[in-house]
Protein backbone atom coordinates (compact mmCIF):
# COMPACT_ATOMS: atom_id res chain seq x y z
CA UNK A 1 0.00 0.00 0.00
CA UNK A 2 1.46 3.71 -0.74
CA UNK A 3 1.28 6.36 1.74
CA UNK A 4 1.30 9.51 0.92
CA UNK A 5 4.15 12.13 1.83
CA UNK A 6 4.52 13.16 5.17
CA UNK A 7 3.99 17.07 6.68
CA UNK A 8 7.44 17.15 7.39
CA UNK A 9 8.10 16.78 3.83
CA UNK A 10 5.34 18.55 1.95
CA UNK A 11 5.79 21.31 4.04
CA UNK A 12 9.60 22.67 3.27
CA UNK A 13 9.26 21.66 -0.62
CA UNK A 14 6.20 24.64 -0.35
CA UNK A 15 8.36 26.46 1.06
CA UNK A 16 11.36 25.96 -1.19
CA UNK A 17 8.67 26.82 -4.14
CA UNK A 18 7.36 29.51 -2.55
CA UNK A 19 10.69 31.09 -2.00
CA UNK A 20 11.37 30.74 -5.96
CA UNK A 21 7.96 31.67 -7.51
CA UNK A 22 8.78 34.78 -5.07
CA UNK A 23 11.84 35.29 -6.93
CA UNK A 24 10.09 34.93 -10.33
CA UNK A 25 7.32 37.51 -9.22
CA UNK A 26 9.58 40.05 -8.04
CA UNK A 27 11.59 40.08 -11.57
CA UNK A 28 8.09 40.12 -13.10
CA UNK A 29 6.96 43.15 -11.49
CA UNK A 30 9.89 44.74 -12.00
CA UNK A 31 10.07 44.32 -15.57
CA UNK A 32 6.74 45.03 -16.19
CA UNK A 33 5.00 47.03 -13.54
CA UNK A 34 2.06 47.17 -15.00
CA UNK A 35 1.26 43.65 -15.54
CA UNK A 36 3.20 42.43 -12.58
CA UNK A 37 0.40 40.36 -10.64
CA UNK A 38 -0.64 38.61 -14.24
CA UNK A 39 2.79 38.20 -14.77
CA UNK A 40 2.81 36.55 -11.32
CA UNK A 41 -0.13 34.26 -11.90
CA UNK A 42 0.93 32.95 -15.01
CA UNK A 43 4.29 32.27 -13.93
CA UNK A 44 3.49 30.67 -10.74
CA UNK A 45 0.60 27.91 -12.67
CA UNK A 46 3.47 27.15 -15.27
CA UNK A 47 6.17 26.10 -13.28
CA UNK A 48 3.45 23.94 -11.38
CA UNK A 49 1.97 22.67 -14.48
CA UNK A 50 5.00 21.72 -16.75
CA UNK A 51 6.77 20.50 -13.68
CA UNK A 52 4.59 18.20 -12.33
CA UNK A 53 3.40 17.12 -15.70
CA UNK A 54 6.39 16.55 -16.78
CA UNK A 55 8.07 14.00 -13.55
CA UNK A 56 5.66 15.25 -10.92
CA UNK A 57 8.20 17.19 -9.04
CA UNK A 58 9.22 20.63 -8.69
CA UNK A 59 12.01 21.52 -7.61
CA UNK A 60 11.26 22.12 -4.00
CA UNK A 61 9.91 18.53 -4.16
CA UNK A 62 12.86 17.31 -5.56
CA UNK A 63 14.92 18.57 -3.05
CA UNK A 64 12.67 16.68 -0.50
CA UNK A 65 12.58 13.58 -2.44
CA UNK A 66 8.76 13.46 -3.19
CA UNK A 67 6.57 13.82 -5.35
CA UNK A 68 3.05 14.27 -7.60
CA UNK A 69 1.60 11.09 -9.17
CA UNK A 70 -1.73 9.88 -10.94
CA UNK A 71 -4.11 8.39 -7.83
CA UNK A 72 -4.69 5.65 -10.72
CA UNK A 73 -1.79 5.01 -12.25
CA UNK A 74 1.24 5.83 -9.84
CA UNK A 75 2.80 7.92 -12.89
CA UNK A 76 3.64 11.76 -12.76
CA UNK A 77 -0.09 13.24 -13.87
CA UNK A 78 -1.52 13.79 -17.00
CA UNK A 79 -0.81 17.43 -18.41
CA UNK A 80 -4.76 17.82 -17.85
CA UNK A 81 -4.08 17.06 -14.00
CA UNK A 82 -1.51 18.85 -13.38
CA UNK A 83 -3.53 22.15 -14.69
CA UNK A 84 -6.47 21.40 -12.62
CA UNK A 85 -4.25 20.85 -9.61
CA UNK A 86 -2.33 23.95 -9.48
CA UNK A 87 -5.43 26.23 -11.02
CA UNK A 88 -7.41 25.13 -8.08
CA UNK A 89 -4.50 25.65 -5.85
CA UNK A 90 -3.32 29.12 -7.15
CA UNK A 91 -7.25 30.21 -7.24
CA UNK A 92 -7.45 30.48 -3.58
CA UNK A 93 -4.84 32.96 -3.74
CA UNK A 94 -7.00 35.03 -5.61
CA UNK A 95 -9.57 34.92 -3.23
CA UNK A 96 -10.14 38.20 -1.96
CA UNK A 97 -9.51 38.65 1.92
CA UNK A 98 -10.36 34.63 2.59
CA UNK A 99 -7.71 32.79 0.67
CA UNK A 100 -5.51 32.41 3.53
CA UNK A 101 -8.21 30.97 5.53
CA UNK A 102 -8.59 28.72 2.72
CA UNK A 103 -4.97 27.50 2.25
CA UNK A 104 -5.46 26.98 6.14
CA UNK A 105 -8.87 24.80 5.83
CA UNK A 106 -6.68 22.91 3.10
CA UNK A 107 -3.70 22.44 5.57
CA UNK A 108 -6.36 21.46 8.71
CA UNK A 109 -8.26 19.12 6.14
CA UNK A 110 -4.83 17.27 4.95
CA UNK A 111 -4.27 16.39 8.50
CA UNK A 112 -7.59 14.74 9.60
CA UNK A 113 -8.28 13.20 6.07
CA UNK A 114 -7.50 8.88 5.54
CA UNK A 115 -5.86 9.55 3.15
CA UNK A 116 -3.75 12.41 3.25
CA UNK A 117 -4.76 14.46 0.19
CA UNK A 118 -5.32 18.29 0.00
CA UNK A 119 -8.71 19.34 -2.05
CA UNK A 120 -6.60 20.06 -5.37
CA UNK A 121 -5.00 17.00 -5.12
CA UNK A 122 -8.83 15.53 -4.63
CA UNK A 123 -9.71 17.27 -7.69
CA UNK A 124 -7.16 16.31 -10.33
CA UNK A 125 -7.18 12.65 -8.41
CA UNK A 126 -3.44 13.16 -7.83
CA UNK A 127 -1.60 11.93 -4.46
CA UNK A 128 1.81 13.45 -3.12
CA UNK A 129 4.12 10.44 -2.44
CA UNK A 130 7.80 9.75 -1.87
CA UNK A 131 9.88 9.01 -4.33
CA UNK A 132 10.84 5.32 -3.13
CA UNK A 133 7.08 4.75 -2.71
CA UNK A 134 6.08 5.66 -6.07
CA UNK A 135 8.63 3.19 -7.55
CA UNK A 136 7.33 0.62 -4.90
CA UNK A 137 4.03 1.00 -6.45
CA UNK A 138 3.16 1.96 -9.99
CA UNK A 139 -0.35 1.03 -10.08
CA UNK A 140 -0.88 3.52 -7.98
CA UNK A 141 -2.62 4.92 -4.39
CA UNK A 142 -5.42 2.75 -3.70
CA UNK A 143 -8.68 3.86 -3.42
Amino acid sequence: MTRTAPLHLRVPAAILDIALLAVVVDVGETLTASWGHLVALVSAHLYLWLLHAHNGQTLGKRLMRIKVVSTESGRPPSSQAAAIRSGVFLATLLIPVFGWFVGLVNVIYLLWSRKRLCYHDRLADTAVVRCREAARNPAGIPP
